[in-house]
């Protein structure tokens, strides 16, 4: 793979696109509320609006900011003032939405076990607002972007974060098998009464059975 510079990756966060229905599934918020958000403003679908019959698609930092959403609602934060408190994020933590994902790597794979820019930010936001009280606005954020952080890249599913990974540079965000390219949805039919076996499956991509049972498992607890 042919190395970024620092200008095309910065354009992959906000190209990036993340389908409606994986923005839902990750974030926990419903399809119906979402499509309220995109229609009335509160979180606009901006790298494929969509229309009448026609799917909406998010970029990167919009699906980060609906997962962060879900976060500051469940902590008390009434809804009229969720879209000034999601702007108020951009201000607080400047590209906050990259620390959600893993670095790339010198041979340009992800890197398991670490985080790129931002974390730092986010860490610092929170021992900053560590006496605040429970409805300040800039500790609800904190807390929830650490909540965000801890989860990584795949929100609701983020059990399945030892093996499964998202990134805007791979395949418009599709969630992948980490430290490889290949997407979870190739092994969907590996499992209990499926066509290709696991063992077959690793054997072809030269990655171990566990990875194989790992994707099939995200896969189908994604389509549930």
């Amino acid at each position: 793979m042919a190395a970024k510079n620092s200008s095309e990756l910065d354009n992959l966060y906000w190209e990036g696109c993340v389908p409606t229905r994986a923005v839902s599934t990750l974030s926990g918020i419903s399809r119906g509320r979402l499509g309220r958000w995109h229609r009335e403003g509160v979180l606009a679908a901006t790298c494929l609006p969509g229309g009448p019959g026609r799917p909406r698609a998010y970029t990167w930092l919009e699906y980060c900011k609906a997962r962060a959403a879900a976060k500051l609602l469940a902590r008390g934060l009434p809804l009229r003032e969720l879209k000034p408190v999601l702007d108020l994020i951009d201000a607080e933590v400047p590209q906050w939405e990259r620390a959600l994902v893993l670095p790339i790597g010198e041979d340009g794979r992800l890197v398991p076990g670490d985080r790129a820019a931002g974390s730092e930010a986010i860490t610092a936001l929170r021992m900053r607002t560590a006496g605040c009280s429970a409805g300040d606005e800039v500790k609800l954020i904190a807390d929830a972007l650490a909540e965000l952080l801890e989860e990584g890249p795949l929100g609701d599913l983020s059990r399945h974060g030892r093996h499964v990974t998202m990134h805007p540079l791979w395949l418009g965000n599709e969630p992948i098998l980490t430290g490889t390219r290949l997407p979870t949805g190739m092994f969907r039919s590996t499992g209990p009464g499926g066509v290709w076996p696991p063992q077959e499956a690793a054997s072809e991509y030269g990655i171990s059975v566990e990875q194989v049972q790992a994707a099939f498992e995200f896969e189908r607890d994604f389509a549930a």
